[in-house]
């Protein structure tokens, strides 16, 4: 067994026990790091799968990072929210008022890094697209999806009945 040398000016020898420590730490901290990586890979992809516009991942040109950040960018003008603004090329986490414009790579193939870019692909919608639907539209088309509303036509025109709850009338119509 090694023992720490208290001599000033020398690095303290670590002993025996504290470099297996050492060891398993940096391995259980690697693990962890790929699993974190691994489950943003995956979100990435869910997001890129479900939205309706390409979208590309370009690193920071200017950074002087060990690792750049990897940014999202779209092809086309994008919005999120009521009426924040993303153009096309740009960084997502980039808005329109930014001033000084993030010099963006040629696209590489893999996630994106930036959690702020991450976040507005997953809620971006196109700039000429429709609105997205409210709270009470999404119950409705949820209902619908579920297969819980159905429609009858009738002589005076549709009706739309919902299943999902109970009749309240005696004749079990719903009227």
């Amino acid at each position: 067994m090694l023992v720490g040398n208290d001599t000033p000016g020398r690095k303290p020898v670590l002993q025996i026990d504290q470099r297996g420590a050492l060891a398993r730490y940096e391995q259980e901290l690697g693990e962890e790091r790929h699993r974190q990586q691994e489950r943003e890979r995956v979100l990435w992809e869910r997001i890129t799968a479900a939205a309706p516009f390409a979208l590309t991942v370009r690193t920071d040109a200017r950074s002087v990072l060990d690792a750049p950040l990897r940014h999202a960018a779209a092809a086309i003008d994008l919005l999120t929210g009521g009426r924040r603004q993303h153009p096309a090329g740009r960084a997502l986490c980039e808005g329109i008022t930014h001033t000084h414009l993030m010099p963006l790579s040629e696209p590489v193939d893999a996630h994106a890094t930036c959690h702020r870019c991450v976040h507005a692909a997953a809620v971006a919608r196109p700039a000429d697209g429709p609105e997205p639907p409210t709270k009470k539209e999404r119950r409705e088309l949820e209902r619908v999806e579920a297969g819980a509303v159905f429609t009858v036509e009738h002589t005076e025109g549709p009706e739309i009945r919902d299943t999902s709850e109970q009749s309240r009338s005696p004749g079990g119509d719903g009227r």
